[in-house]
């Protein structure tokens, strides 16, 4: 007979040394933790200068991966049986100010979502934090000079880590003092590169987001404060990310068919699924060679631009139900199915709004969007229904909703965006009130929970479900923000 206290005894111990190493390396949790920046910010003479504390070392072997997923699984699990942290703001500007002042906060190694996301996951700078580039939205000269400085440390990171491991995943894992392991959660990942060279371009380039928002008052008198160190970061390791492009180009692309190969998964905004040559991976792909274009990050593989945004507009577009489908698997070209990360086209520049042929598509797909009542009550549902089937087992069997039929924050905050852009172009006052609607449910939001979810119920509840419940203290405020920025000019 096994000696069942000795067991107990044993797993309790596991237990208090688990959540004594996650908490003091930590970096959010305490100043205390062991793990520090890396790298330092400073502001000196209009400049943003990096200061290099000491030197990242990479864990590997099989055991600090196993550690970084247990690592990863308790920060959720955690949390789940926390009560969510509201803000002690309760009016939606302080609740706001709380919220940005605690992410964006240069004491800290690297941007994060928040609360229990607490590695580091690249593709925040490009995809979930790219309005936080906007000088125009931001609170005032303090947030933005904050804003510059933990992005440009966080893009100092990232470069360190993978030229280092000479070799990209989607996240990145403090370990101890000065040591991260590297992980992909779960699958190679679509857009790790694509967020670094858009966190370099953005931080070297004077108003970048203005083509996409074309606001009508005058931008603030601060500018840019990162191009120095910038350039600075490029001259030193372009070499080294045009390794990581090749590899990354030679990994997900098929150069017989001229899109992502079919005969992988890969891990993006929504990687909780299994797809085939996703929409999104796609169009990431485009971006991320326009991106290495303009930065003069050389590959040796010639990909023409041009003809690969006509090939993936051919090969996802079904002009009967106006939508771009999902993926290229068999399911999903039968069912037609849609997913809302298609709006990575609006932020990445892929379809332009003022191009006549070009705005067409998302004509057709807000009618499809509000004849399916994928943004009721409130944008945006990933999909009416869940696919459970389709996403990994850990999500299937604990939240089959997460990339289903929750409502996600940041996807609703573009599918407004485009709504106000939609308006500005044709000047159909339907796009307005629906965007008005929109964001008054997500003001009132931000008040009722004292914060800004990450991820909504199907209901309009706040996600608290199984093992997970959504982050409540979430940076991507910023993209609010920015709608509301957008509002005034309408005004």
């Amino acid at each position: 007979m096994p000696n069942t206290e000795g067991i107990y005894l044993l797993f309790i111990c596991i237990v208090v040394l688990l959540g004594f190493w996650t908490y003091i390396t930590n970096p959010f949790a305490s100043r205390h933790s062991l793990f520090k920046n890396p790298y330092g910010s400073f502001f000196d003479k209009n400049k943003i200068g990096i200061q290099t504390i000491y030197d990242i070392r990479i864990r590997r072997g099989i055991h600090h991966t196993f550690l970084a997923y247990v690592y990863c699984a308790w920060q959720i699990v955690y949390y789940r049986f926390k009560k969510p942290r509201e803000t002690i703001a309760h009016t939606v500007n302080t609740i706001i100010e709380e919220i940005l002042h605690e992410r964006f906060n240069p004491r800290r190694p690297y941007l994060i979502s928040g609360d229990h996301f607490v590695e580091h996951y690249p593709r925040n700078l490009g995809v979930f934090y790219y309005s936080a580039f906007d000088a125009s939205a931001s609170l005032n000269e303090k947030d933005w000079i904050r804003r510059q400085q933990i992005l440009l440390q966080t893009l100092y990171f990232d470069i360190s880590v993978y030229k280092k491991a000479k070799k990209l995943t989607t996240t990145v894992v403090p370990m101890s003092r000065h040591s991260v392991s590297l992980i992909n959660i779960y699958a190679y990942p679509s857009d790790t590169l694509y967020s670094i060279f858009y966190g370099l371009y953005a931080l070297k380039t004077d108003r970048v987001l203005t083509k996409l928002y074309p606001y009508k008052t005058i931008y603030p008198s601060y500018g840019l404060q990162t191009k120095q160190s910038v350039d600075e970061l490029l001259t030193h390791n372009r070499q080294e990310l045009s390794k990581l492009l090749d590899d990354y180009i030679e990994k997900v692309y098929d150069p017989k068919k001229g899109l992502i190969r079919t005969t992988i998964h890969l891990s993006g905004t929504k990687d909780i699924t299994r797809r085939i040559c996703s929409f999104y991976d796609n169009v990431i792909l485009w971006r991320t060679l326009e991106l290495a274009q303009e930065l003069r990050i050389v590959s040796s593989y010639r990909i023409n631009v041009i003809k690969l945004k006509g090939r993936i507009l051919s090969a996802f577009w079904r002009e009967k139900e106006g939508i771009f489908i999902e993926d290229l698997s068999h399911e999903s070209r039968k069912n037609v199915f849609y997913s809302s990360d298609w709006l990575v086209v609006l932020f990445t520049c892929f379809l332009k709004i003022n191009h006549k042929t070009e705005s067409v598509y998302y004509k057709r797909i807000i009618k499809y969007i509000k004849k399916h009542q994928i943004d009721l009550p409130f944008p945006l549902k990933y999909h009416t229904e869940n696919r459970g089937y389709r996403q990994y087992p850990v999500v299937r069997a604990f939240l089959p909703e997460y990339g289903g039929s929750a409502i996600w924050s940041f996807w609703g905050m573009e599918y407004i965006k485009l709504l106000i852009l939609m308006h500005q172009e044709t000047k159909d006052k339907q796009y307005l009130l629906d965007a008005k609607k929109h964001t008054d449910s997500y003001t009132k939001n931000i008040e009722k929970f004292r914060g800004f979810p990450e991820v909504y119920g199907k209901d309009g509840s706040m996600l608290r479900r199984g093992l997970y419940t959504s982050v409540l203290r979430t940076g991507w405020v910023v993209n609010y923000l920015q709608i509301k920025k957008m509002m005034s000019n309408l005004d």
